[in-house]
């Protein structure tokens, strides 16, 4: 039989406390922020909830443009579809408009509760949904940089490219993609953040989180990459978990006595304690299966173990002969190839002497030994040929390209003829090897 549940049990002197109009109201403020910013969680996080998150969703989508193009002034369409990009229009706008509610909402708040003297009891729910959202996001990110699918290793283009061609996210992702150590690195450290899911461990992941946070922000900053909005909004999250600690914390640093940490927070006790902890484990249990479930799927797919399509490398033109004509390898040539490069599953890329790429649509049969060519806006217009590979040496087609004959002998290069790669790591330096 469950006991009564005593979920408000504080000391006399917590009930008696008064906050200052002016702490009222910025709790107030960052509750409905916070509430808004981090609404569906955790019900995102739970497939028969799906249906509640599209419908929040949509109800942004509807009223983002909107609030846009006429309360902002903006012009032209504003999109709504997510691209990859955290900080787009309609993210700068969601943000001004999850500000402005919460503002409103605030001021009608203290307005209908103007007596309350204190929100203790609400800000110590608050603080447990943030430092739960927060975890769990960072947890995340960690458990793609541990299963490595958010920072693949350089592929051909990064290894062909040069640095001033590259954009700086491009630089930072090939910085973070070339080396596995220093993924794991970050990742367990972002995982760490799972310490701030119990509660005798939530400073010490808070504190951890707030320096995960802080590079992370400075990167996507200084390295334009394009989830400042979200990882700022991280960073505040971060900051407000490890609030309750800042005077102790002050007074570790500054030689003065650091008393307990004050436990006079809602409760729950009875058989109720054990109930929140079934559900406690549940969820987080789930979110961890989940996870690397998931990160594992993900590896499958697209992660540095993911299986290779056929005809999968990178070939250098050694010869190109055109209507029975060699062609020379001038860089002033626009019409011969450089080098034929196949990365992805139905996809070819075509390097010309001006080092300039054009994409194509790549079929392939590796029994007859036939490959068919065309472009993506011209699929009716497809260039067959037959191929011989001689794996990690050569390969060489011949066929028709448009109307003219074609026949290219190529030789084959790995990720391993880069320096980039091939360099590996090495305990003993005499010199600087800085290229």
């Amino acid at each position: 039989m469950w006991e009564t549940p005593n979920l408000m049990e504080l000391s006399p002197l917590a009930q008696s406390t008064t906050w200052s109009t002016s702490a009222k109201f910025g709790f107030r403020f960052f509750c409905l922020y916070f509430l808004l910013y981090l609404f569906p969680f955790p019900l995102n996080s739970i497939p028969l909830f799906e249906a509640v998150s599209n419908l929040f969703q949509q109800f942004w989508d509807a009223i983002i443009p909107w609030i846009g193009n006429t309360i902002l002034g903006i012009e032209g369409t504003i999109g709504t579809v997510f691209n990859g990009s955290g900080d787009r229009t309609y993210d700068y706008i969601l943000v001004f408009a999850m500000f402005m509610f919460a503002l409103l909402g605030s001021l009608l708040w203290s307005v209908l509760d103007r007596k309350r003297i204190n929100y203790i009891k609400l800000n110590h729910w608050l603080w447990v949904y943030v430092r739960y959202a927060l975890a769990i996001s960072l947890m995340g990110y960690g458990f793609a940089k541990v299963f490595k699918t958010q920072f693949p290793s350089p592929h051909f283009f990064r290894l062909l490219g040069t640095y001033g061609d590259s954009s700086p996210m491009g630089l930072a992702w090939t910085f973070m993609g070339y080396s596995k150590a220093y993924n794991y690195f970050t990742g367990t450290a972002e995982l760490l953040a799972g310490l701030m899911l119990f509660r005798r461990t939530t400073s010490l992941g808070a504190i951890i989180s707030i320096m995960v946070l802080v590079n992370i922000v400075m990167m996507n900053f200084c390295f334009d990459i394009p989830v400042k909005l979200y990882s700022t909004h991280l960073l505040l999250m971060g900051i407000y978990v490890l609030s309750p600690d800042f005077k102790r914390i002050w007074n570790f640093f500054n030689n003065q006595p650091v008393v307990p940490k004050d436990e006079s927070y809602p409760v729950w006790s009875g058989n109720w304690k054990w109930f929140r902890i079934a559900i406690k484990t549940l969820f987080i249990g789930y979110i961890l299966y989940s996870s690397i479930d998931s990160g594992i799927e993900r590896t499958k797919q697209w992660g540095d173990n993911a299986p290779n399509p056929p005809l999968y490398g990178l070939y250098e033109v050694d010869q190109f002969v055109l209507n029975g004509d060699t062609l020379p390898p001038l860089t002033t040539d626009t019409t011969r190839w450089q080098r034929l490069l196949v990365q992805w599953s139905g996809r070819t890329h075509i390097q010309h002497m001006d080092n300039k790429f054009k994409h194509y649509n790549l079929e392939s049969d590796t029994v007859a030994q036939t490959m068919t060519i065309y472009s993506r806006q011209d699929t009716l217009n497809k260039h067959q040929f037959d191929y011989q590979l001689d794996p990690g040496k050569s390969l060489l087609m011949n066929g028709i390209w448009a109307s003219d004959t074609l026949e290219v002998q190529f030789k084959v290069r790995g990720k391993e003829d880069f320096l980039l790669v091939n360099r590996g790591f090495n305990w003993i330096n005499e010199r600087p090897y800085n290229r």
